[in-house]
């Protein structure tokens, strides 16, 4: 059935019962002829991916968001509509620089995904889908594409053709699914059954046999189904006679033998149900029989991937200024001073990562983004700091650089910005939240001198009067902010 049918029989059946397992089991039959995101799965990788706001939610919550912001990475290296929204959260959101090679990745992703939404099914757009890097997107694009444009050939074509270097099994999965609903392209039948038998010296394609004879049996009867069956049986004993002396004369010999006539006489030459369901037990006797010849090792390698790595606050190997030995350097060391002084966040990442030495002349710890709340363990990850406010204290925030976000949640203690503040070396942040705090005039201008997005909630801003400055007033010292959201005035 095409997936519209699919999807109207699923409302039916939601409709007349409750039982999920049956509701369910439909559904899957539905996903083994057409990919639909209308019953199939909305989180999958194509160009309509759907998964933004799920991943954000987890980015903000502190004990999820190591998870979130590696999915928030993934995201940006495949083509769907939310990319541009994905990058602009990843900027904001990370706890690391982003690197060259993923914004190589990012633009790549973009470029692909412009072609790929209009739909053409062109030598540019199926050149597109190749670039990919991906082959599980890939798939599921190839499933998402055909399930809304199923009388397409040149996309079943095109998916046949890939995946014919791939997997020979699920590109034979591909065949069987187009000729079910081409029941007509005499061709395409031909091929497939081509294939069965090409495949079939390496892997066990006794079930594709299987289907395609079925399929005789429903289209134009036994007869033709028994001279399927006989052609199985010729694969099976090519393969069987594979490097023998007499191949080739044992295979001419077999050519006009009609095996199924000699094996079981009984069962075959009619065509009624009796004889139908005869034969169909014979066939799976058979399947039986040559899946045996096929070895399979039960032995699974299984991919591990490494768990994300949060770093304790005190690890037990790390950088001593006091015990690193002297480095000498060509210019004068009041210049290499000056270099890092002005250096930005960039430079000065790539600046301590060449030379450990060079920190101690400017110990200045980068802080990619600087989140504090009432509720976080305190750990290191990646670039970026997070603690709890009773770490208000810790020695960690001694000249500590604020380079992209600053993210300050803390109702229990008004002050503790402020109080934090004096610690800082600098604030480069160009993403800044901050909540329920009170911040003198000089206080806020320190914080926000290279913001460019600013939320405060609940949040004063007190001038050498001890007055609270209005919207307007506020709105002066934050000129030129892409965004500004004030909740509190």
């Amino acid at each position: 059935m095409i997936p519209d049918y699919w999807l109207y029989l699923i409302t039916l059946i939601q409709a007349i019962t409750i039982d999920e397992e049956t509701i369910k089991s439909c559904r899957i039959l539905a996903l083994s002829q057409f990919y639909s995101t209308l019953y199939g799965n909305k989180n999958d990788k194509h160009i309509e991916w759907d998964g933004y706001f799920e991943i954000i939610e987890k980015c903000r919550t502190y004990d999820k968001y190591v998870d979130g912001i590696n999915e928030l990475e993934t995201s940006l290296t495949f083509p769907h509509h939310e990319l541009e929204m994905c990058f602009n959260a990843y900027e904001t959101l990370s706890a690391k620089p982003i690197s060259k090679d993923l914004q190589e990745k990012y633009k790549e992703a973009l470029n692909l995904y412009n072609i790929l939404k209009t739909s053409t099914f062109d030598k540019e757009f199926f050149e597109a889908l190749m670039k990919i890097n991906n082959h599980e997107i890939i798939i599921i694009n190839f499933e998402y594409f055909i399930g809304l444009n199923y009388s397409c050939k040149e996309l079943w074509k095109a998916y046949i053709n890939y995946m014919k270097s791939k997997n020979s099994l699920a590109m034979l999965n591909i065949y069987r699914r187009y000729i079910r609903f081409f029941i007509g392209d005499l061709k395409m039948i031909e091929e497939y059954r081509n294939e069965i038998e090409r495949i079939g010296f390496d892997e066990d394609v006794t079930d594709f046999w299987i289907d395609t004879i079925e399929f005789e049996i429903d289209q134009c009867g036994l007869k033709y189904a028994e001279e399927i069956f006989d052609r199985a049986l010729l694969a099976t004993l090519k393969k069987d006679f594979i490097g023998h002396p007499n191949q080739n004369a044992i295979i001419e010999q077999c050519q006009n033998f009609k095996a199924h006539r000699s094996l079981y006489p009984s069962s075959f030459g009619k065509n009624g149900e009796k004889e139908i369901l005869a034969f169909k037990n014979v066939i799976q006797k058979w399947k039986e029989m040559v899946s045996k010849k096929y070895v399979k090792s039960d032995k699974t390698v299984k991919k591990i991937t490494p768990a994300p790595v949060s770093v304790p606050l005190n690890p037990t190997i790390k950088f001593e200024p006091s015990t690193a030995q002297m480095q000498y350097f060509d210019l004068p060391l009041s210049y290499i001073y000056q270099i890092l002084k002005s250096a930005n966040p960039e430079m000065l990442f790539k600046l301590f990562a060449s030379c450990k030495s060079l920190f101690k002349f400017y110990p200045t710890p980068l802080c990619y983004q600087l989140g504090v709340n009432d509720e976080v363990n305190p750990q290191y990850f990646q670039h970026s700091l997070f603690l709890p406010i009773s770490y208000i204290n810790f020695s960690g925030l001694q000249k500590l650089h604020i380079v992209n976000s600053l993210d300050w949640i803390v109702e229990t203690d008004r002050k503790a910005l402020s109080k934090v503040i004096p610690k800082l070396r600098k604030c480069s942040a160009k993403f800044i939240h901050i909540d329920s705090q009170d911040l003198t005039i000089d206080e806020f201008k320190f914080i926000t001198a290279n913001m460019q997005i600013l939320h405060i909630c609940n949040t004063n801003i007190y001038n050498s009067e001890g007055k609270v400055l209005s919207n307007k007033e506020v709105e002066v010292l934050t000129s030129g902010i892409i965004r500004y959201d004030n909740n509190h005035l």
